[in-house]
Formats: structure tokens, sequence, C-alpha cells
């Protein structure tokens, strides 16, 4: 889940980081609307002087999560896609994925549900497959957070929100360790 060996390969390029994501994602939330168009997300882009490398591939997977071709994109999916790509750990990229797509979160702790956790791994997901990477099946996300969900049941927020710093929990799980082992991938890739 974003440690393959292309998604590998391109945190070391992309040159944005977790302090610019979580900018972008506060300036593009502003009007509170679930969906930004191509035209927001440059101007914000530029506000914060994202690199010109990163825009190019931030454009192409715009397009990616363009699901209508209308020129939108749902905001929290595709910046749980950018943070796939980032320069960290498979951990650090779980973990700020979580906090990208949590609306409520202000802070660096954020709080999903099963399904909003589903949704992280499936954005994930998408941003490998993207650049041709392997991906986690369905099935195998369902049991990853049907396990992690049910191994801290007790610390469920609300009695169904599980804290972002369990990201650790999702990158160690067997099944995540098989897919990774299975791609021959070394856990700390994208920190050469």
């Amino acid at each position: 889940m974003g440690n393959g060996l292309a998604v590998g390969t391109i945190s070391q390029v992309v040159q944005t980081r977790r302090s610019e994501l979580i900018t972008l994602k506060k300036r593009v939330s502003r009007t509170k609307c679930k969906t930004m168009d191509r035209e927001t997300w440059e101007s914000a882009q530029e506000a914060i002087a994202i690199d010109d490398s990163d825009r190019e591939i931030f454009e192409r997977l715009f397009t990616l999560y363009d699901k209508r071709g209308g020129d939108e994109v749902i905001i929290r999916e595709f910046l749980v896609g950018l943070a796939t790509i980032t320069n960290n750990t498979i951990e650090e990229r779980i973990q700020l994925a979580m906090e990208l797509y949590d609306d409520c979160s202000s802070t660096s702790t954020a709080f999903l549900s099963k399904t909003e956790t589903k949704a992280v791994l499936n954005s994930m997901n998408k941003t490998c497959n993207f650049f041709g990477d392997t991906q986690l099946s369905h099935e195998q996300i369902e049991e990853l957070v049907e396990s992690v969900f049910e191994t801290y049941a007790t610390e469920l927020q609300q009695g169904t929100k599980l804290s972002n710093r369990h990201a650790p929990d999702f990158a160690s799980h067997p099944i995540m360790e098989i897919f990774t082992k299975r791609r021959g991938t070394n856990q700390n890739l994208a920190k050469v």
C-alpha cells in the first residue's frame, strides 16, 4: 500500500511534504464543499508554491480521481491519493491519509469509522494501481480493517471510530506484511 517499486520511486521525486498537504487540505476545504474543480486545485498549489514537478504528477492524479470527467474531484479521496506518494514510511503514509480523509480533524489526530478507513485504503490502492503497483484486494482490505478494529474495540471513539495513531497496526498487520513481501519490497523503501 504505497510502497511498491513505482510508488517508492515516485515518492523519492515528490517534494511535497505532510505539512504542505495539510495546508492544501485547509485551503481547498474552506468552502465546505466535498468536491473541488481543477481551477481551485491549481490556485491552491500556486498559493503555497508547490514545486512544478510535483504539480505535473498531481495533475495526472487529479485526472485519475476525476470520476465523471468534469474537472472535479472529491477532495478527501484525492488528497489521500497524494498521501500515498509522499516520501514517508508506509505507517506515516497511512496516518497522513487518515488525517487528510477526516473532515473534522483540526489536529494530527483523526478518528475514522470502518467504512471511512476502507475508503482511505481504497483511495491509496487507486494511486498504487495508477503507478503500476499491485493492490490489496477488496477482500484483503475488508479483513485488514475488520481485524484492526476488532483488536482495538475497547478503544473505539464514540463506539465506532478508530484513531489514526493506529496506522502502524495497519502497516504491520499480517495481511499488509504478506502483501509487501509478495511484491519483494522493503517497508522503508520510501526512506532510501
